[in-house]
């Protein structure tokens, strides 16, 4: 699978290419009070107020710094156009093709805790994670950063 690969506090890390929409440079957001400090803020793009998270934050780092290969990618909340979202980045510089590992071992230990992880590839020698592009925003973000979506996914999850 084609995959842009980038670091995140040091680990390398990969999106598959069909999932980002755009990669941009390095922005500085708007801070938004009462979110997760991993929610950076928002920035403007295209006319319309993006939510950036940092990806260095959410694995536990101190937050990506303003370097020329740090990227935003943004990519859609759920496949929807209309819930875009960036993630910062660092040194996303290359695609490469990864290859999923199969099995219970590469699948991440705590899936509650950390449903952006998706499965452990590799990319000739080196081992890189996967990341869940759905799995990025927890609920109180998502509810705060778009109003009645936990209740329209509850809806569409009901038999």
């Amino acid at each position: 699978m084609l995959c842009l690969r980038f670091e995140l506090d040091g680990q390398a890390c990969a999106l598959p290419v069909a999932a980002i929409r755009e990669v941009l440079p390095w922005r500085d957001p708007r801070p938004l009070p009462g979110l997760p400090p991993f929610v950076r803020g928002v920035f403007r793009h295209r006319g319309r107020p993006i939510p950036l998270l940092d990806g260095c934050m959410l694995v536990g780092g101190e937050g990506c710094p303003p370097r020329i290969s740090s990227r935003v990618l943004v990519l859609d909340l759920d496949d929807d156009p209309q819930r875009p979202f960036g993630l910062l980045v660092e040194r996303a510089t290359d695609t490469v093709e990864v290859d999923p590992e199969e099995g219970p071992a590469a699948r991440p230990l705590a899936l509650d805790a950390t449903p952006w992880l998706a499965e452990l590839g590799h990319a000739g020698p080196e081992a890189i994670q996967l990341l869940r592009p759905h799995g990025l925003l927890p609920g109180k973000a998502l509810e705060l950063l778009y109003p009645g979506y936990c209740t329209e996914a509850a809806v569409m999850e009901t038999p």
